[in-house]
């Protein structure tokens, strides 16, 4: 899974 990190980087970014 490429890019997993990545979305959850801009998840976690988008929750605080």
């Amino acid at each position: 899974m490429r890019g997993s990190r990545k979305c959850l980087h801009e998840m976690i970014a988008l929750m605080t």
